[in-house]
């Protein structure tokens, strides 16, 4: 169910269901603690593909990937590694 909260506010939100607070047209809030960034995130994939459990999670997977690599090169920065060093050389 946490993953179709954004299905509606993906789709322009036609009716309000699942929209806590807009900025006119767009949804900005789906629930009072939970922000609308999946659901924009998500449109342009539903209106390419259509809405599926496929499409509803496929977002998540590059998002998390990007989230990582952006992780890793701040975490690289800040401790100043270059990479992986090889213990027996």
């Amino acid at each position: 169910m946490d993953e179709l909260d954004f299905v509606n506010a993906a789709q322009g939100a036609p009716d309000n269901t699942m929209i806590h607070m807009r900025l006119g047209s767009v949804p900005l809030l789906i629930m009072p603690y939970l922000g609308a960034l999946k659901a924009w995130i998500s449109a342009p994939v539903f209106s390419l593909f259509g809405v599926s459990a496929l499409t509803i999670r496929l977002p998540a997977i590059p998002l998390a990937a990007v989230t990582l690599l952006i992780f890793s090169q701040l975490m690289r920065a800040e401790l100043g590694g270059s990479g992986p060093s090889s213990p027996c050389g």
